[in-house]
């Protein structure tokens, strides 16, 4: 009986290692993958507003995991909860109902953004990259649900414990019953022999010591004495007993303390009790093994999501500069992964549009150290990252490549790991780290996953450098325009004081011909002479003020509009640096080639207040001509008519792009 009921007992082990290797396990893996995709789809969503193109391998990949992967999971994990408790159920049923929520909203950003003309509509731009940020509504969600799976994660990982800790109690019964068993079986055969063999007093003496011993749960050092007669035989068999007793309880003892490598032997191969303890041993070993390396994948996805949330800090507390930004992120990176060296190359172009590799920060054994340093493309290791675009990781160094000085003297590293830095197949940088361990693969792909976030942050603040580079261009060009406009005014000015003096001339001059007229009559000769010169002079001013008009014509774009802004006429100039023709621009209101937001402006609005008055005014606008950006200065001049009436106005325009 003993020995059925401990059959069923391993056999029940041995289920509740099926349910462990079957349902806990799995159950953990999935939601382990769930809290994955999430952390995953957060930074694609976020490299999907920044970029444009389309098709990108990171596009791809969140489409794929939005509409395939993520929905598989989901449908595993609801298969999966039917085993698991009540609690675990609801918990699970208001994960997936906020992760569904999280990746619907994800869907809704992708699909606000899923043309390359979308992203030219700057206001939906700044919403969905709003969006994403963290600290907003979608990052808090996409949070809320990634701690709710993790909470589910740690329950059912102390479930899976719990369950493991009841097997090794019942396989601690287990080896008290073995015991037991044994000395009832033993207890069994002293009765025997002393019923059939009475007489032999010494050999049972002998055997009765033994057993008595075993009863208390000791087995004997030595192997049991035989001979060729019955009680010799017993003693045979005794001695198979205590020796596969004794082999049964260190199996036990082992396999309770996770030895599972320790070798055991059954008796033969119809061996019941023996087979069940190795088929035991074999499941709580397989068991074992799937939750250590489910741990140790645990602990890197930990260690990876740590440090991606320790790099966005990062980022958003040393972004406002390049050199602040990249000596923070060598220097944290090579705590982070244990590296004794660390460079943080940039791409820059020089004259000719060539490029190249400086090293912008340098990290190296706990101290900071700038050095000037100068890559070419496909030069060294570095270089060579560059043109294939692909990360280089390589255990054998050259000696002469780079040492580690530290405490303990100089020394080559073990491993160098050198990582471009890539957005959209675009190289804007590259990291170089080198330590005396070896990088491992998840580390690895931690720096190249990081290394999307750089190239991201990279590309921003160049874009950012390069816009405040071309705003003090811009404002130079804007006072040389202002000092061309009013040396070209005072040019005017003087014309028209020319213009006045020869008129006073000329009326000088009618004025003495008349004079003539009445005083030299007979002079008629020469007095015709003398007007034939004052209409030579009259025909000259006329080609000075014909001269005038047309290099205004030749210099400057010249708008007539009317009250409202609705445009009449254009001079050839101003078609010419708009690429428009009469036909494009004629009827239609100045207001319509400016953006939504400038038209609505307080200068803009300002500045028809002053015309509407009678002012001369100027203001810089940005227009927008057949989809070309076009920045014009410009000088606002209102005409009056006969009546003293203001009816339209006189636009005046200089390209400022070209100034």
């Amino acid at each position: 009986m003993s020995a059925i009921y401990m059959y069923r007992m391993v056999g029940a082990s041995q289920v509740k290692a099926h349910e462990i290797q079957t349902k806990l396990i799995p159950s953990v893996t999935l939601l382990s993958d769930l809290s994955g995709q999430i952390l995953e789809s957060k930074i694609l969503i976020k490299h999907w507003t920044e970029a444009a193109a389309q098709n990108t391998p990171q596009k791809k990949k969140l489409i794929l995991l939005t509409d395939s992967i993520f929905p598989k999971t989901k449908t595993e994990i609801k298969n999966a909860s039917g085993a698991w408790s009540e609690i675990s159920k609801h918990s699970t049923q208001d994960i997936l109902a906020l992760a569904e929520s999280y990746f619907q909203q994800v869907k809704d950003i992708m699909t606000d953004l899923d043309s390359v003309q979308k992203y030219n509509d700057l206001y939906l731009i700044a919403k969905c990259k709003a969006d994403v940020e963290e600290g907003n509504a979608l990052s808090d969600l996409a949070n809320s649900t990634y701690d709710n799976t993790q909470i589910l994660i740690n329950q059912q990982e102390t479930f899976l414990s719990k369950t493991i800790e009841d097997m090794n109690t019942a396989l601690s019964a287990y080896r008290i019953r073995v015991v037991l068993a044994s000395l009832l079986t033993l207890m069994l055969i002293l009765a025997i022999a002393f019923f059939l063999a009475r007489s032999i007093v010494f050999p049972i003496n002998y055997v009765k010591g033994i057993l008595f011993s075993m009863s208390t749960g000791e087995l004997p050092a030595k192997p049991v004495r035989t001979s060729e007669d019955e009680i010799g035989q017993m003693g045979v068999a005794l001695n198979d007993i205590i020796a596969g007793l004794r082999q049964k309880a260190d199996f036990s003892l082992e396999i309770g303390k996770e030895n599972f490598d320790y070798r055991f032997t059954p008796l033969s191969n119809i061996d019941a009790l023996g087979n069940s303890l190795l088929q035991m041993r074999d499941s709580l070993a397989r068991a074992s093994q799937e939750a250590e390396t489910r741990r140790v994948e645990n602990q890197q996805r930990s260690w990876s999501a740590q440090g991606l949330a320790n790099f966005n800090e990062l980022i958003r507390n040393h972004s406002v500069s390049l050199d602040d930004f990249t000596t923070h992120i060598i220097s944290e990176l090579c705590d982070y992964l244990d590296a004794q060296l660390g460079g943080f190359y940039v791409v820059k172009k020089e004259q000719y549009k060539e490029q190249f590799l400086y090293l912008n920060s340098f990290y190296a054994y706990d101290r900071h150290k700038f050095v000037q340093k100068k890559i070419a493309y496909g030069e060294n290791l570095i270089g060579q990252a560059v043109l294939e675009r692909d990360t280089i990781f390589i255990t054998d160094i050259p000696k002469d490549y780079v040492s580690i000085v530290s405490g303990l003297g100089e020394n080559s590293p073990s491993s160098l790991l050198i990582v471009p830095l890539k957005l959209n197949e675009e190289v804007f940088g590259v990291i170089e780290l080198a330590s005396f361990k070896v990088f491992k693969e998840f580390e690895i792909e931690f720096v190249e996953k990081v290394g999307e976030i750089f190239a991201s942050t990279l590309a921003n603040i160049q874009i950012k450098e390069q816009t405040e580079r071309l705003l003090i261009e811009s404002n130079e060009k804007s006072e040389r325009l202002v000092h061309q406009e009013r040396a070209t005014k005072e040019k005017i000015q003087q014309l028209e004081q020319s213009l006045h003096e020869s008129t006073e001339q000329i009326r000088d001059y009618a004025k003495k011909y008349n004079n003539l007229e009445n005083e030299y009559k007979n002079e008629t000769n020469s007095f015709d002479q003398k007007l034939r010169l004052a209409n030579d002079e009259l025909e000259n001013l006329n080609l000075h003020f014909d001269n005038l008009q047309s290099l205004m014509n030749n210099t400057m774009g010249v708008l007539e509009v009317s009250m409202n802004g609705e445009i009449s006429k254009a001079n050839n100039k101003y078609l010419q640096m708009t690429g428009m023709t009469l036909i494009d621009i004629v009827g239609k209101s100045v207001d319509s080639f400016l953006g939504y937001q400038a038209s609505k402006a307080q200068d803009y609005l300002d500045l028809w207040q002053k015309l509407r008055d009678g002012e001369v005014a100027s203001l810089r606008n940005t227009y927008f001509f057949k989809g070309k950006e076009k920045v014009f200065f410009e000088t606002y001049m209102p005409i009056k008519n006969h009546k003293n009436e203001l009816f339209k106005i006189m636009i005046s325009s200089f390209d400022s792009n070209k100034t």
